[in-house]
């Protein structure tokens, strides 16, 4: 193997445990995954072999919450080597960063799913603050269309719902 593609892989892998690192054990396994695709940073298959060697090098690993967190000596290499990442990349996996985080952070503010019992399906439909539902609501759906359709305007549109529904129950 060639110095340049040396220097690549350990660039690469230095982007990972940036990227872990600044994450903060947001993600697990398979949000990483959806992180890496979603900015196009490398194609699943290499993501996969650059967190499998960093893995075995121990410079990450995953907490009892099976979150991906980078170790110790993770955070050392990647003192030590931080400066192959150029500032411009930096700035730009820091955007993505942001965004992905944001993005997480209101997922797990807003939910809305639908499941089915004895052939009907049920929306679920919460709000949460700081892990603690200040909105819960649960109903029938005709059909899973119907359900698909009802959590999906929950999603986009969840203050102006809540406004609405609090609006009529105080009346």
């Amino acid at each position: 193997m060639d110095k340049s593609n040396v220097r690549e892989l350990a660039q690469n892998k230095i982007i990972i445990l940036y990227i872990i690192k600044n994450l903060k054990g947001l993600c697990d396994e398979e949000k990483l995954i959806a992180f890496i695709l979603k900015f196009d940073i490398y194609n699943y298959f290499y993501f996969k072999e650059y967190l499998n060697e960093l893995i075995d090098s121990n410079l990450v690993n995953y907490s009892s919450e099976n979150k991906i967190m980078i170790t110790s000596d993770g955070l050392e290499a990647l003192e030590y080597f931080s400066d192959n990442i150029g500032e411009d990349l930096k700035e730009n996996l820091n955007d993505y960063i942001d965004t992905f985080k944001k993005q997480e952070i209101y997922n797990n503010i807003i939910s809305a799913d639908y499941n089915m019992e004895n052939g009907k399906y049920y929306c679920n439909l919460s709000i949460k603050e700081q892990e603690n539902d200040i909105f819960f609501l649960r109903i029938e759906a005709p059909d899973e269309e119907y359900a698909k359709n009802i959590c999906e305007k929950f999603k986009n549109n969840p203050q102006i719902l809540y406004k609405n529904i609090i609006s009529v129950l105080s009346k």
